[in-house]
């Protein structure tokens, strides 16, 4: 089994000082349109997977009706 170090320890970085916070000090690459699309394409895909958790519990629920 392999040891993942926590996140908190995985944007530090050791230098002779102690720690530095790279996300603090390390520029962000990432374009606001480019967060903006990930974000909508994140709300659809959560909206979608709630249409389809319901569905699947629906098919059940009349899967246990008729059957019983």
């Amino acid at each position: 089994m392999r040891f993942r170090a926590p996140a908190s320890e995985l944007l530090a970085k050791e230098t002779v000082g102690g720690l530095i916070d790279m996300a603090a000090v390390s520029p962000n690459p990432v374009s606001e349109e480019t967060v903006r699309t990930h974000q909508a394409t994140w709300i659809a895909f959560t909206k979608f997977m709630k249409y389809s958790i319901a569905g699947v519990i629906a098919v059940l629920v009349l899967l246990a009706i008729f059957t019983l």
